[in-house]
């Protein structure tokens, strides 16, 4: 063996031997040089196309996934490309989008045309979100739900923002879109009947109270009077409760000031003191749950009732004051009707009250997890305390 040549190529190397010494010229070499090279560029070539296929494919799988729909956009808003399952999804074929450019917005419900009309109009890298409805061929609208991507040239023109084609990723969402609307018609509806049936309890409470009201004026007797006019007023707050419930958007919770601003205005003028006895509210908040405001209503019923039947005799000016304090937990609270009046007994037991009154107040505390203070350094405070 006199004489070796090595052809290397990207695929491997070529050995070509020979017995005689003079068996390659300078033109044999060169010859093989070129081959080696011709042969390493095919190959390359050749790699790269197989691994391009491959690519469209993936991109394709990934573009032709079923449950989606996705087009591409140049920067003049036109389309390049839609997914075949647009066909499927609204009855027309991409080569209607593609033949029509106007066709994007024909398609489009009127409200929602200034929304796909940006599809092409990004100008900074990351996606957009948007939602639209778009027409069947069958007449129908129907809900999607897009998200936009640019694509870049190269690096420099994401640096300046300048986008090349807008990639649209596009989803049926119509099922979603009817189910809220069906949930949201239904709560509309459960609204109107729930403030239908808190409008009838506050109407059977006031024709309650007006029986007793009627009832009344043939007693004569003082204490049972008393009780039936005490009745009256536990029956209106209940009924002002209920009112408020129905005049509120918000039917979980009530304008707890507003409430007791009428409650208190309503007892001073039932026992005719309107002249000589002025109320004040201080309060952290004024929205209540439905839970913490009716059992926090009675007790300002009967603790103001209590006030103004017995805090102020002789013709005695005063004042009766309600504070409401919330604590750092909503949980935490402190309730207190106070009044300037000549003060109770001594002798009251908050723990086993004779009043009916102290009694219901008792209960209604306990319902709220709390415990009631009686407070006599200024004036007479009763306090409802709950801690954490």
């Amino acid at each position: 063996m006199r004489c070796v040549i090595d052809l290397p190529f990207s695929f491997g190397t070529l050995t070509i031997l020979s017995a005689a010494a003079d068996a390659f010229s300078d033109r044999h070499v060169s010859f093989f040089e070129e081959l080696s090279e011709a042969l390493s560029e095919g190959y390359r070539r050749m790699e790269d196309l197989q691994e391009l296929a491959r690519s469209e494919k993936r991109y394709r799988t990934l573009a032709e996934t079923p449950n989606f729909v996705v087009m591409l956009l140049d920067s003049e808003g036109n389309y390049l490309y839609v997914s075949p399952q647009i066909e499927e999804w609204l009855g027309y074929t991409p080569d209607d989008f593609y033949r029509t450019p106007a066709f994007r917005r024909d398609i489009v419900h009127p409200d929602d045309v200034d929304v796909t009309e940006t599809f092409h109009e990004v100008d900074e890298p990351g996606h957009r979100s948007l939602e639209f409805r778009w027409r069947h061929r069958n007449g129908r609208y129907l809900w999607a739900a897009g998200s936009t991507f640019p694509i870049f040239e190269n690096a420099e023109d994401e640096q300046i923002h300048r986008v090349s084609m807008v990639q649209v990723v596009a989803q049926d969402i119509t099922e979603r879109k009817e189910a809220e609307e069906q949930i949201r018609a239904s709560l509309e509806e459960k609204e109107v009947l729930l403030k239908e049936i808190h409008h009838r309890v506050k109407n059977n409470l006031q024709i309650i109270s007006s029986l007793l009201h009627l009832q009344s004026a043939r007693l004569d007797d003082s204490t049972l009077l008393d009780a039936f006019e005490d009745s009256q007023h536990r029956i209106r707050s209940m009924a002002l409760i209920h009112e408020e419930l129905y005049k509120s958007a918000d039917l979980a919770r009530i304008d707890f000031r507003a409430y007791v601003t009428r409650l208190v205005d309503n007892l001073i003028d039932a026992y005719g003191l309107g002249g000589r006895i002025a109320s004040t509210l201080d309060m952290d908040t004024s929205l209540l749950t439905i839970d913490r405001a009716i059992p926090m209503g009675l007790i300002v019923n009967e603790l103001v009732s209590n006030a103004l039947k017995y805090a102020f005799p002789d013709e005695r000016q005063g004042t009766v004051r309600i504070e409401l304090r919330i604590g750092d937990s909503d949980d935490t609270f402190s309730l207190s009707v106070v009044d300037d009046g000549i003060g109770v007994p001594e002798d009251i037991d908050l723990d086993s009250p004779d009043s009916l009154g102290l009694r219901l107040v008792s209960s209604l505390v306990g319902q709220l997890k709390a415990r009631l203070v009686l407070d006599r350094t200024s004036g007479t405070a009763f306090r409802v305390l709950r801690a954490q």
